[in-house]
């Protein structure tokens, strides 16, 4: 006897929604580190589900177009195609945002930055606020968030040499509704920055892998090199944010840089050849799982 939740079209049976979760999550064993949350994710993406209804609904037929829909977004990931990229959707902070192969997709471990930035900002007011390589807009777009929640007084710029990315920020920044509150600015860095034009808080992810890492997963092919890679040790940006940051920083402001796994020596010994009488103190903060993940250096 057929399964009750099957339904038959012609000599088909189509197949519920729980089953097929099965059989995206199998197809997924050697290609992703989260197999089941990844099928999970595309089924309710085809379906068009929260991933709620998806539970509610698991013993549902599905529709023979979703079916064909699922199986291909399967096939995609089994290439190593960021999830994020194959449902143009990433949260971070809690907050969707739309992601495009022209950003970088956020990653958890990045709203650390939020964080030590509202730890900084506290109950100051009037705060001028600038993000280097702002991507996907979704630094700024959570610190703004979070900062009108608190009724604090701020100015929010955010730059990006890429046209692209800039235009997915500015859709996320107006799907959360701050876009009168984020100036984006197209800068190759400082570039386009006025020479006198100061901040209190200079934010950025920047590109921190080495140009000839081999070690990493095999989804970053899929993202934006500029994004990514940064000269043969991973610290050509970091060192440029760094040594221009202090011509546009306020007195006694604050610089907040995410930085890679094992670089934190080669950016002491940085520091103390080179900025040692520029910043007044130098910190490195780990992340949740003990990793040092953030460069907080202050004027």
């Amino acid at each position: 006897m057929a399964h009750p939740s099957a339904q038959k079209r012609g000599s088909n049976t189509l197949s519920s929604y729980a089953e097929l979760l099965n059989e995206g999550g199998a197809a997924l064993q050697v290609a992703s580190p989260s197999p089941r949350l990844d099928a999970a994710l595309l089924l309710a993406y085809a379906a068009g589900f929260t991933r709620v209804q998806l539970i509610v609904r698991s013993k549902d037929p599905a529709a023979a177009d979703v079916v064909a829909l699922y199986r291909a977004l399967i096939a995609r990931r089994s290439q190593s195609e960021p999830v994020a990229y194959i449902t143009a959707e990433k949260e971070f902070w809690g907050l969707p945002f739309k992601v495009t192969p022209a950003v970088l997709i956020p990653r958890p471990e990045t709203e650390l930055l939020v964080e030590q930035a509202l730890e900084i900002i506290d109950e100051r007011q009037d705060v001028s606020i600038l993000e280097l390589g702002t991507g996907s807009g979704c630094i700024p777009v959570a610190l703004v968030r979070e900062l009108t929640k608190q009724k604090n007084s701020f100015v929010c710029t955010a730059v990006d040499s890429s046209a692209e990315a800039l235009h997915v920020a500015e859709e996320n920044a107006s799907r959360h509704k701050v876009t009168a509150k984020i100036k984006f600015v197209p800068s190759d860095w400082f570039s386009a920055l006025a020479p006198d034009q100061l901040f209190d808080l200079i934010i950025s992810n920047p590109p921190y892998i080495a140009d000839t890492d081999t070690n990493v997963s095999p989804e970053t092919r899929f993202e934006p090199n500029q994004a990514l890679y940064s000269g043969a040790e991973g610290l050509d940006a970091i060192k440029k944010i760094l040594l221009e940051a202090p011509l546009h920083l306020c007195p006694e402001g604050d610089v907040l840089i995410e930085i890679g796994s094992g670089q934190q020596q080669a950016l002491e010994e940085f520091y103390q050849q080179n900025l040692v009488n520029t910043y007044r103190s130098i910190t490195f903060l780990p992340d949740l799982a003990g990793r040092v993940r953030v460069l907080w250096v202050k004027r």
